[in-house]
């Protein structure tokens, strides 16, 4: 399908908000790209206006400008450590290289009764817990890991 007028005017308007041409300018110029694709019209002008270089629409009919061939992000690359292995700086699961690693060990994990303590508390506070907020069974919970905090 070539360009038709309704698809200029809507590619002119873009032009207009995005880099604050005026529109009779953008047509024009979108006008002497007739006969090609209007997918390709619209790829290569949405580049066009992306480029800060592009201060005027004059330089689109260019068919040798950059923003008339297609830009393939890289690939990225591979982790170096396999899914199950944990990043030796930080402990986390594998990670891409380009990601942040804070370089310190993961916290260790909670003791079991820290751990019970923390549901039992949580249960109490979300009112998840039948027997109310003076349960013994929760108290009791809270009060080993307290003591085990201490120690």
């Amino acid at each position: 399908m070539d360009l038709d007028k309704p698809l200029a005017e809507h590619l002119a308007a873009w032009g207009r908000t995005r880099r604050g041409w005026d529109v009779a300018g953008c047509l024009s110029k979108l006008g002497d790209v007739r006969g090609r694709s209007a997918d390709d019209v619209a790829m290569a002008w949405v580049r066009f206006c992306a480029d800060d270089g592009a201060h005027t629409p004059g330089a689109f009919p260019n068919l040798a400008g950059p923003h008339w061939s297609e830009k393939v992000a890289p690939p990225k690359t591979p982790s170096p450590l396999k899914p199950h292995e944990a990043c030796p700086a930080c402990a986390r699961l594998a990670h891409m290289p380009d990601d942040v690693c804070s370089g310190r060990p993961a916290p260790a994990p909670d003791s079991p009764n820290i751990a019970a303590a923390k549901a039992a508390v949580d249960m109490t506070r979300q009112g998840l817990c039948s027997h109310g907020p003076n349960c013994v069974e929760h108290r009791q919970a809270t009060q080993t890991a307290t003591t085990e905090e201490i120690t």
